[in-house]
């Protein structure tokens, strides 16, 4: 049987994940419907031997190809442009998969397709503090929520989304379409908008995007601090300034635009200016550090409540700001 979709998972100097995830792979239903294609970016320990040793128990054809250093959204591409099957479901080495995911995936692509289809998935972190852990898995489902609140359920466990909504930790396009809109997008400096950018010029070319239920994957994030999470979030804001001026017709100006612009003297309010004026301090080079400090102590002090939440949300919006403004000077010419 010649496999109708490839797995193509993106990787860079994390063995241990990756062979965790390839286990899972290895063991999916229906393993000839599917192939695997790990892309090494340039680790510094070639995957090869991991993926070779696991390909060789399993039914399925598991591979592997390596690139230099170029990043996840070009190691994706290249993953792409070696497969050869009708459908593609890119796959983050972060994620947890039941045994039934891919068919899932190949499932909704012959009901729905051909279309972009990613999977609800559920987050888990191992932050310390627990009560920033309690934080952050909290802030992440309210995000979830909100994004997936109003959308259609056309069948069970399948729902029509808007076309920016779209998450590249696991998705599943058909190839065709997949290079027909140029894949994703190289601009981006860190893994932010890349999905979400991709997302608009599918449904821009008329490729319709579903989220499926069923086969609910999950993301961990093991050993991640609250400053990792600050630096992600001001690296995301960052380069989401390119995003929203590269889509300015669909994003208008957002939120983020607004509360974290540059302080405007003739517009701003004295409450905006002394709000605007302290997230810089929190989040300048040297003093972050004191950020982080208080959030862990206040953590450990008062645990999951209210004051342990408003303070990690401060700190958070203290860095997308820097991050946002980072995002001006880095992206003031107009984004192609």
């Amino acid at each position: 049987m010649t496999p109708s979709i490839t797995v193509v998972v993106p990787c860079y100097d994390r063995p241990h994940q990756l062979e965790r995830l390839l286990r899972q792979l290895a063991t999916q239903q229906d393993p000839l419907e599917f192939a695997v294609l790990v892309v090494d970016d340039g680790s510094l320990q070639p995957l090869e031997p991991i993926v070779r040793s696991i390909a060789a128990g399993s039914a399925a054809v598991i591979r592997c190809v390596r690139q230099e250093n170029q990043g996840v959204s070009a190691a994706r591409n290249f993953g792409a442009a070696e497969s050869a099957t009708e459908y593609l479901l890119f796959l983050d080495d972060d994620m947890a998969v039941p045994p039934d995911f891919v068919r899932a995936h190949l499932d909704a692509q012959r009901a729905v397709g051909p279309a972009a289809i990613s999977a609800l998935y559920d987050q888990r972190a191992d932050i310390r503090p627990e009560a920033v852990q309690a934080w952050y898995l909290a802030k992440t489902q309210g995000w979830t929520e909100a994004a997936l609140a109003g959308i259609e359920e056309t069948a069970p466990g399948l729902f029509r989304v808007p076309g920016q909504l779209l998450s590249s930790t696991n998705l599943g396009v058909c190839r065709r379409d997949f290079f027909a809109v140029g894949g994703f997008d190289l601009g981006y400096a860190a893994a932010s908008c890349e999905d979400t950018d991709l997302g608009l010029r599918l449904a821009g070319a008329g490729v319709p995007v579903y989220r499926i239920g069923p086969a609910r994957a999950a993301h961990l994030e093991p050993r991640a601090s609250f400053s990792d999470i600050c630096r992600r979030q001001r690296w995301g804001a960052t380069e989401t300034v390119r995003f929203v001026r590269r889509f300015a017709d669909a994003c208008g100006t957002p939120e983020i635009a607004s509360v974290n612009a540059p302080i405007a003297l003739h517009a701003d309010s004295a409450r905006t200016i002394l709000r605007k004026s302290v997230k810089a301090v929190v989040a300048a080079p040297g003093i972050e550090i004191l950020g982080f400090l208080l959030v862990e102590l206040v953590a450990r002090v008062a645990g999951d409540g209210p004051v342990t939440r408003r303070l990690c949300d401060a700190v958070v919006g203290a860095h997308l700001q820097r991050g946002w403004r980072e995002g001006l000077h880095r992206h003031s010419a107009a984004p192609r």
